[in-house]
C-alpha cells in the first residue's frame, strides 16, 4: 500500500514540494514519520515477522459495467462499485477498496511515480485506495473523520516483449476521459491481474493519516497519456 498524507498531491502535481524541497516547512503535519510519498531505502528498512501476508477478497472477479474511470484535473480515478476487501499487512480492521489512482510521467519509460525505491522511480504508480469498512462505509467519511485509511501502491514497468492485456480496459478508458471532470464506464477488467503475482513481501509504512504498503512490480503497457 502507497500513498500519502493530506498532502501528497502537491508533490506529485505541482513539481513543487519533496523530501529535500521545502516539503516539511509548508506541511509541518506531514514531515518526518508523517511524510508521504518516500524514498525506500533497502539498508533502512527492516525485515518484520509482525505483519501477516496480505489477503485479498473479490479482487478475482470482473469488475461491474458500473465502474467508472475520471479525470480529476490532478490524475485519473477509478471509481469502484465491486466489493474489494484487504486483510493483513497490520491493517486494524476489514479495508474495503474505493478508488484506483494512477501517477505516470511524461512520456513512456519517464519516471512517473510518486514514490521511489532506492532513489529509483518508475514509470507508473497504481495506488488503491481503501478505508475500514468495520468502522465506516465510505472513504469520504473515515476522511471527514480524520482516521486512518490505506493506500496499496504498485509500480508499472515498460514491457520489454510484449504487453500485458489486462490493462487493456484502463488504456480504452484513457480515451474518454481527455479533458477535466470526464468521467467514463469502463470495459470489465480484474483487479488481481494489475497486481504482482505474488504478495508475500512488500514494504510497509505510516504516514499522517495512511497506513501505505508497497507491494512490488508488473511488468504492463505504461502508454498512458490524458
Amino acid at each position: 500500500m502507497v500513498v500519502s498524507c493530506c498532502c501528497s498531491a502537491l508533490w506529485v502535481n505541482l513539481g513543487t514540494y519533496g523530501p529535500d524541497e521545502g516539503w516539511a516547512s509548508a506541511y509541518p503535519e506531514c514531515r518526518e514519520r508523517n511524510q508521504s510519498p518516500v524514498n525506500i531505502v533497502d539498508q533502512d528498512a527492516k525485515v518484520s515477522t509482525e505483519y501477516q501476508e496480505l489477503t485479498l477478497e473479490g479482487f478475482d472477479s470482473e469488475s461491474s459495467n458500473k465502474t467508472s474511470m475520471k479525470n480529476t484535473g490532478k490524475t485519473v480515478a477509478i471509481m469502484l462499485k465491486d466489493d474489494y476487501f484487504v486483510r493483513g499487512a497490520g491493517l486494524p480492521g476489514r479495508f474495503k477498496a474505493e478508488k484506483v489512482e494512477f501517477h505516470w510521467g511524461p512520456s513512456n519509460g519517464s519516471e512517473g511515480s510518486e514514490h521511489s525505491i532506492n532513489g529509483r522511480r518508475y514509470p507508473v504508480e497504481m495506488q488503491i485506495y481503501m478505508y475500514n469498512s468495520d468502522d465506516f462505509d465510505s472513504l469520504g467519511a473515515a476522511l471527514r473523520e480524520k482516521r486512518i485509511i490505506a493506500a496499496m501502491a504498485v509500480f508499472f514497468q515498460v514491457p520489454t516483449r510484449k504487453d500485458n492485456p489486462a490493462v487493456d480496459p484502463i488504456i480504452h478508458g484513457l480515451k474518454g476521459v481527455v479533458h477535466h471532470e470526464k468521467e467514463t464506464f469502463l470495459e470489465p477488467f480484474v483487479l488481481k491481474d494489475l497486481l504482482p503475482s505474488s504478495l508475500g513481501s512488500y514494504y510497509r509504512y505510516t504516514g499522517k493519516w495512511v497506513i501505505s504498503v508497497m507491494c512490488g512490480l508488473l511488468q504492463t503497457l505504461t502508454n498512458m497519456r490524458v
